[in-house]
């Protein structure tokens, strides 16, 4: 026969450690077979031990200490405590005749018992065995919560229990619980869809529950964070697109949306992209007068993150540079220049003949970097050129202006052919002695006097004390004259240079056509030359006077005209017959021709004079020579 305390409630809760203890008492009230004098007391039993153990079944074993009659009755008295065997209470009973019992109640889980039991061996009772705990483990630990999107999380336990039934899972937002969902025994994870907002914390409880019992909730706390895009970079930018790029921290968003902004303050959706990409191109219109801002957010299906940081930037069109004339002649000037822009269309070359009004000359392709600019470019006559590039919306600011001339001196070929060179006449200077004969081959010598309008064209300087385009440079050394000629050469790519000494005198008496007049052209000095009497103290134009006998003007007056080379007042004496070069070395450089300072003595075709180097007056100029 078994007696159970039934006061346990089915599906009751409770979290608390309880001590069950079995004690095996006497029964007034049963008949036994073969009974025990009652005078005999009975050694205690022990050796207690649970063979098994169930949310309403405890079945237990243990020794008896008393010999006894095979088939003796006893009766097993099951005391229970819940408070680790402070205080004990009676769950139930059982009658036996062997050394087993249960007895049938309801127990609670993740609660420590404490049992005991008393027998009662043929109506006489004896004390209680020692105690054992037992445990019912129901309740899940471990609990995690991982969201896989804004609408979905994973919570996962430990399933600590061989005896469930299911599990329910509880989502509790601000202290309220929003929603229960139950799965069957042996899980140990479920899906939880909700929407989740970005940055709000969610409690997720989990139990476990029998067919008596429900266990304790363990719980996990998560926030749900959809972290923004960092690192906001413009990586390229046209006038035509932009492209972005940033560094993705989230695993959860859905894609990006991308604002653009003109002002740094309203932004409106520029593009909307899809999950995992980093970069994006905004494609518009976009003028390098305006600045533009970018920001970008992850989305999901109901959250936003924060913005990136703001990204901005001007649309920057980089002009031409190194803009040059590479050549200019009477039909067409050749510009190079560098190409600075990637996004360019094409460029536009603007010409001007006063560096003030401009037009447009040509517009050449995209990534060409020089053009030919066909046209009438008179000798000497200055043109100004400057280019733009140009795309689908923008202009880019002009190259720096260049500009340059057709530079084309007029020389005159002299035949080569033998003359006496120096005089021995009196009156006369000893350095015009003796007078010798010299040979020279063919050469070309300028028409004019280098005028200051060429040397502004070549060197960009105005060095001269008289001034005018047509009036001859002077204030210019013999170095001086080294340097621009070197220039003009780059300029021309030809190979200018000053005359001989010889070839100048030959040049001046008129070459082989020579009348051997005692001035550069006529006896008469007023019909030639610019000179003391007539130049009313200054230069005067160039090619006014009369021209000598091959059609060159003012080798008589002027201005003293340089020569190549050194001066020794006796060199004629060991001169070569065959095209003299001068002296080796020397301190002076020879002049020749005479100035508008000078008397008529001085204006003769022989005359010699001298000068360092590195001197500059306003009466010494120079005119050009170069081979044949």
């Amino acid at each position: 026969m078994k007696f159970s305390i039934g006061n346990i409630k089915k599906g009751l809760l409770v979290l608390s450690t309880i001590l069950f203890v079995i004690i095996i008492n006497s029964c007034k009230d049963h008949k036994f077979d073969n009974p025990v004098a009652p005078e005999v007391i009975p050694a205690n039993p022990n050796g207690l031990q649970a063979i098994s153990f169930s949310e309403n079944n405890l079945k237990v074993s243990w020794i008896d200490n008393e010999q006894l009659l095979f088939g003796t009755m006893k009766v097993v008295q099951f005391e229970q405590s819940m408070d680790n065997g402070l205080t004990f209470t009676t769950a139930g009973y059982d009658t036996v005749k062997n050394n087993e019992a249960e007895i049938n109640t309801i127990f609670l889980c993740d609660t420590t018992y404490t049992f005991r039991i008393g027998v009662n061996y043929g109506g006489n009772n004896a004390g209680t065995t020692s105690t054992i705990q037992k445990k019912l483990i129901l309740m899940p630990t471990s609990v995690t919560a991982v969201f896989n999107t804004d609408t979905t999380a994973t919570v996962s336990w430990k399933d600590n229990s061989n005896f469930e039934t299911g599990y329910d899972i509880q989502l509790i937002e601000n202290e309220n619980v929003i929603l229960t969902k139950s799965v069957e025994a042996n899980y140990s994870d479920a899906i939880i869809k909700y929407n989740y907002l970005s940055g709000k914390t969610y409690k997720f409880n989990v139990r476990g529950k029998s067919e008596y019992n429900y266990s304790g909730y363990a719980s996990a706390v998560s926030q749900f964070t959809l972290n923004a895009p960092t690192n906001l970079q413009i990586t390229n930018f046209i006038d035509t697109e932009i492209v972005l790029s940033w560094t993705d921290n989230s695993s959860l968003e859905t894609g990006f949306e991308i604002e653009k902004s003109e002002d740094g303050a309203i932004f409106t959706l520029a593009k909307t992209i899809g999950a995992n990409l980093t970069t994006a191109t905004i494609e518009g219109t976009y003028l390098t007068t305006k600045q533009y801002y970018f920001r970008v957010r992850g989305k999901t299906r109901v959250n936003y993150s924060s913005y990136t940081n703001t990204a901005n930037s001007t649309l920057q069109f980089n002009a031409p540079t190194n803009l040059k004339i590479t050549n200019i002649v009477e039909s067409e000037a050749v510009l190079t220049w560098t190409d600075n822009s990637n996004y360019e269309t094409g460029f536009e070359i603007y010409k001007s003949s006063d560096g003030i009004n401009y037009s447009l000359e040509k517009t050449v392709p995209s990534n060409t970097t020089s053009a030919n600019i066909l046209g009438i470019y008179p000798n000497l006559e200055i043109f100004y050129f400057k280019i733009r590039a140009k795309s689908n919306y923008n202009y880019s600011k002009y190259s720096l202006v260049v500009n340059g001339c057709n530079i084309n001196p007029e020389m005159v070929i002299v035949s080569g052919g033998t003359f006496n060179m120096g005089s021995n006449s009196c009156p006369g200077y000893t350095n015009e002695r003796p007078e010798h004969a010299v040979t020279l081959k063919s050469y070309k010598i300028g028409k004019y006097e280098v005028t200051q309008k060429l040397w502004r064209a070549v060197y960009g300087t105005k060095p001269s004390c008289f001034t005018g385009d047509n009036l001859p440079v002077e204030q210019v050394s013999w170095i001086d004259i080294q340097a621009f000629i070197k220039k003009l050469n780059q300029k021309t790519g030809k190979h200018f240079r000053l005359p001989t000494e010889a070839e100048w005198e030959f040049a001046a008496r008129g070459g082989n056509s020579s009348n051997g007049f005692t001035y550069s052209g006529t006896n008469t000095i007023g019909d030639v030359a610019w000179y003391r009497d007539n130049c009313g103290s200054k230069t005067h134009i160039v090619g006014i006077k009369q021209a000598n006998e091959l059609g060159l003007f003012d080798m008589s007056g002027n201005v003293w005209e340089w020569v190549n080379d050194w001066y020794s007042d006796t060199y004629y004496s060991i001169s070569p017959s065959s095209n003299p070069q001068g002296p080796s070395g020397g301190i002076y450089k020879v002049l020749r021709g005479a100035s508008w300072f000078s008397d008529d003595f001085e204006c003769r075709s022989v005359t010699r004079y001298k000068n360092a180097p590195d001197v500059r007056s306003s009466l010494l100029g120079f005119r050009l020579a170069e081979d044949l």
